[in-house]
């Protein structure tokens, strides 16, 4: 066994320890890529750390993914939109991008019906007493919301 045979062995186990396994599984490639590239030990370091950057932010995501518990993972792009027509499609793109946040604009107004009579219309910028206030008649009254954007 060659001195750089055990070397590259106690790289592989240093990384085992500090528990980098997508490093140390892209260890070989990195290696040989950086040789041919004649790449500096920086350059090297750098690739190989943003492979184990990577790994992590995906297994984080996942992870969150995970703890939200959310039912199935359902995009826009799986949206039904014959099935309910009310729904405008440009304006639920619209909505995704959420640009409203940028703008810092007064985003929705809620309509509350009961019976088919306006009851209640809250805007984004109304006091949050007022927006509790149409929340706890919503629960007692079970009524149906009609939002407009």
């Amino acid at each position: 066994m060659s001195a750089a045979d055990s070397r590259y062995q106690q790289l592989r186990t240093h990384l085992a320890y500090l528990k980098l396994t997508a490093a140390a599984e892209a260890l070989p490639a990195h290696l040989d890529g950086a040789m041919k590239a004649k790449a500096t030990h920086t350059e090297f370091l750098e690739q190989l750390l943003a492979v184990e950057v990577t790994a992590v932010e995906a297994r984080r995501h996942a992870g969150l993914l995970r703890f939200a518990n959310f039912p199935a993972p359902w995009r826009l792009d799986d949206f039904d939109f014959t099935a309910q027509p009310s729904v405008d499609p440009a304006l639920l793109r619209e909505l995704a991008t959420c640009r409203y946040a940028e703008d810092a604009s007064d985003t929705f107004t809620m309509v509350l019906f009961d019976k088919g009579r306006e009851v209640h219309r809250i805007r984004g910028a109304q006091p949050l007493a007022s927006l509790k206030a149409a929340f706890e008649f919503l629960a007692k009254k079970f009524l149906t919301c009609g939002f407009e954007i």
